[in-house]
C-alpha cells in the first residue's frame, strides 16, 4: 500500500513540474513585439491626422476657389504623407505578423501541455480504479501501530495537498490557454485592420495621383505657375539651410558643454570620419544626374537659379540609401522638396535626401553606409523634379560630385 502511495506522490510531482514548466515557458515569451507596436502608435496617429486635415482642406479648396497650383501643392503633400504612412503600415504589419506567430506558438504549447496533463491524470485515475484502494480513513484504521498511523496520516496529508494544487494548476492552465487564445484572436483582428487601412490608403493614393495629373495638364504651360514653383524651390533650399544651421548650433552647444564638463565629445554624436571619404562615398540612388551643383539655367523660364546639390533621375520606388554611417536627425516635409531626410555624420557633416516616397527610418535612428532609408518619390510634378541630394559641412554647401564615387 505504501508503494502505491509513493508512486502516486511521484506522479503528482511529475505533473506539477509540467505545470510549472508551462508557466515559465509563457513568462519567457517575447514582449518587445507589443512595445514596438505601441512605440509607433503616436507616429502613425500623427500621419493619419495630417492626411485627414489635408483631405478636408482639399475639399474646401475645390468648393470655394479654383487655384490649381494650390490644389497641386496640397495633393503633393497628401501623396507624400500617404507614402510615409504606407511605409509605416508595412512595418506595422510585419511586427503584427511576428506577434501573431508568437501568440500562435504559445497557444499550441499551452494546449499541448494541458492535453498532457489531462491525459496523465486520466491514466492515473484508470490505474487507481483497476488496482482498487482503501479510503484514507480505512487506511488509517488498518494501521498496525500508532507510529504507522501517524506515518500514514503524514503522507495522506502530503498527497491530498498535491491533489488540491494539481487541480488548481489544471484550472489555471485552462484559464491561461483561454486568455492566450483571446489575445491571438485580437492580434489577428488588429493585423487585418492594419491591412484594411493600407488598402484604403492605397486607393486614396491612386485617386489623388489621377486628380493631380489632370491639374498638371492645365498648369504645365502656365509661366506664372512655373515661376511660383521655382520660388518654392528657392524657399525649400532656404528651409533646408535653416535646419542645417540649427543642427550645427546644437552640435557646437553640446561640444562646448562637453568641454566644460570634461565629457568625451565622441559620446555625444556619431563621427563617421566623413572628410576621409571624399571622392569615395557611395551613391544615394542609382540614376542619371540631371542637374549639377551650382548655378543653372531653367530650361523653360530661361532664368538663372542655384542648385544646392544635385538632381538624379530615378524611377519612383527606387531604393535610397545612406551614403555613410550617421544618425537620422530630421524627417520632415518641405514644400518644393516633399519628404525630406537629413543625416548627421558627425564633425559638422550632413547629407540631405529629398523628393522621397516611402520613408523607412525614424528620428535618432543610427544607420550604416548603404542602409535603405527611403524610396524615390514621384517625379510627376510641374517641372519633373528628380531625387535631390545635398552635402553640407558646417553651414557650407558642398558639391556632391566631388564627394561621390566617379561612376555610378
Amino acid at each position: 500500500m505504501l508503494i502505491y502511495y509513493a508512486s502516486r506522490l511521484s506522479l503528482h510531482l511529475l505533473l506539477l513540474v509540467l505545470v510549472v514548466w508551462a508557466g515559465i515557458s509563457s513568462a519567457q515569451s517575447p514582449t518587445d513585439i507589443k512595445e514596438k507596436i505601441y512605440d509607433r502608435g503616436e507616429e502613425l496617429e500623427g500621419l493619419r491626422t495630417t492626411i485627414n486635415d489635408l483631405k478636408k482642406e482639399l475639399v474646401r479648396k475645390e468648393t470655394t476657389e479654383i487655384d490649381f497650383l494650390r490644389q497641386i501643392r496640397n495633393l503633393n503633400k497628401q501623396i507624400d504623407f500617404t507614402n510615409r504612412l504606407l511605409a509605416r503600415l508595412d512595418q506595422e504589419i510585419l511586427v503584427r505578423d511576428r506577434g501573431v506567430s508568437v501568440a500562435r506558438e504559445e497557444v499550441e504549447i499551452s494546449r499541448d501541455n494541458l492535453v498532457k496533463l489531462k491525459d496523465r491524470f486520466a491514466k492515473r485515475a484508470v490505474k487507481m480504479y483497476k488496482a482498487g484502494t482503501y479510503s484514507d480513513f480505512e487506511l488509517l484504521l488498518t494501521s498496525a501501530s500508532v507510529s504507522q498511523f501517524f506515518y500514514r496520516m503524514k503522507y495522506i496529508k502530503i498527497i491530498n495537498d498535491y491533489d488540491r494544487k494539481l487541480y488548481a494548476s489544471i484550472n489555471t492552465a485552462i484559464d491561461i490557454l483561454k486568455e492566450k487564445e483571446r489575445l491571438l484572436l485580437r492580434g489577428i483582428e488588429e493585423r487585418e485592420a492594419v491591412i484594411s487601412e493600407k488598402k484604403s490608403e492605397k486607393r486614396s493614393l491612386s485617386k489623388n495621383r489621377v486628380v493631380r495629373r489632370g491639374l498638371l495638364k492645365k498648369v504645365r504651360q502656365d509661366q506664372g505657375a512655373l515661376k511660383k514653383l521655382v520660388k518654392e524651390k528657392e524657399e525649400a533650399a532656404k528651409q533646408v539651410e535653416s535646419i542645417i544651421i540649427a543642427l550645427e548650433e546644437e552640435r557646437k552647444r553640446l561640444e562646448e558643454l562637453a568641454r566644460r564638463r570634461k565629457v568625451p565629445i565622441e559620446e555625444l554624436a556619431i563621427d563617421a570620419n566623413f572628410a576621409s571619404h571624399k571622392g569615395r562615398l557611395i551613391w544615394p540612388v542609382v540614376g542619371k544626374v540631371t542637374a549639377r551643383f551650382g548655378k543653372r539655367r531653367h530650361p523653360k523660364l530661361k532664368t538663372i537659379t542655384e542648385n544646392s546639390g544635385i538632381d538624379i533621375a530615378a524611377k519612383e520606388g527606387t531604393e535610397v540609401v545612406s551614403v555613410l554611417t550617421g544618425r537620422i536627425t530630421s524627417i520632415t516635409w518641405i514644400r518644393g522638396f516633399g519628404n525630406t531626410v537629413i543625416i548627421d555624420h558627425g564633425s559638422g557633416y550632413y547629407t540631405v535626401y529629398t523628393h522621397l516616397g516611402e520613408v523607412y527610418v525614424t528620428p535618432d535612428e543610427t544607420v550604416a553606409s548603404g542602409h535603405r532609408i527611403a524610396t524615390v518619390g514621384e517625379t510627376d510634378s510641374i517641372d519633373n523634379s528628380a531625387f535631390h541630394f545635398e552635402i553640407w559641412y558646417n553651414r557650407q554647401k558642398q558639391d556632391p560630385m566631388k564627394w561621390l564615387k566617379r561612376a555610378l
